[in-house]
């Protein structure tokens, strides 16, 4: 089997080059910059440790413990591990979200800032305190 070799001249290569400048162009339209993909991934990363903290802190102390009425109605309806599920799930749909519309909607950065704040602060910061009081009283 002979190897097949592609050669291109001078023209093609000023082609594909503009191709990929294009192509560039158009994704930087669409597409968010490298602060909000860190502000998405970070909020991702703490739906993600509220939901193991949450389904720790329901497993020891029950289901009334969860503060949010609507999931935990979904708990009481599904059992917690696939409400946390549900809700996590689309929690984080909804972070990829904001991410991609970022780009059309100019306060949507400052929003998801203020999202990790609030999450860090209402949720694992409490549950952090929950659990590590149930590990040091065992």
């Amino acid at each position: 089997m002979a190897d097949t070799v592609i050669d291109f001249n001078t023209e093609t290569g000023e082609r594909l080059n503009e191709a990929i400048s294009e192509l560039k162009l158009k994704a930087e339209k669409v597409l968010p910059d490298n602060k909000v993909l860190a502000l998405g991934a970070l909020l991702i990363v703490l739906q993600l440790l509220d939901g193991i903290l949450t389904g720790f802190g329901i497993h020891f102390y029950g289901v009334e413990r969860e503060g949010n009425p609507l999931l935990q109605a979904l708990m009481h309806q599904y059992g917690f591990i696939p409400a946390l599920f549900i809700a996590k799930s689309f929690s984080i749909m909804i972070v990829l979200g904001l991410c991609y519309f970022s780009k059309h909607v100019s306060w949507l950065p400052a929003a998801m800032k203020v999202m990790a704040f609030i999450y860090i602060t209402a949720a694992i910061i409490p549950w952090s305190f929950i659990l590590a009081s149930r590990i040091i009283l065992l």
